[in-house]
């Protein structure tokens, strides 16, 4: 475990969210610029960034999903320009 990961639900994500939209993970770039261009893209700040992503955790659809509380992201880089 890396000295940033604090547990085994401790993963790095693309991640897309806006000022209107709540964050959504994702594990590939190729699925986080779909849901930008699709969903995202005209919401004022819309954006694509890496994350460490604590308390994440699988959905029985294998999305994943997280936790939210106040330690759940931990911005690394910005994606989107």
């Amino acid at each position: 475990m890396s000295r940033l990961q604090t547990s085994e639900a401790t993963r790095l994500f693309f991640v897309t969210d806006s000022f209107e939209s709540n964050a959504e993970v994702f594990e590939t770039l190729g699925e986080a610029d779909h849901h930008f261009r699709t969903s995202l893209r005209e919401e004022r700040g819309a954006r694509v960034y890496v994350a460490m992503v604590n308390n994440a955790y699988r959905e029985p659809d294998g999305r994943w999903n997280y936790d939210d509380y106040s330690d759940t992201f931990t911005f690394l880089s910005e994606v989107t320009a």
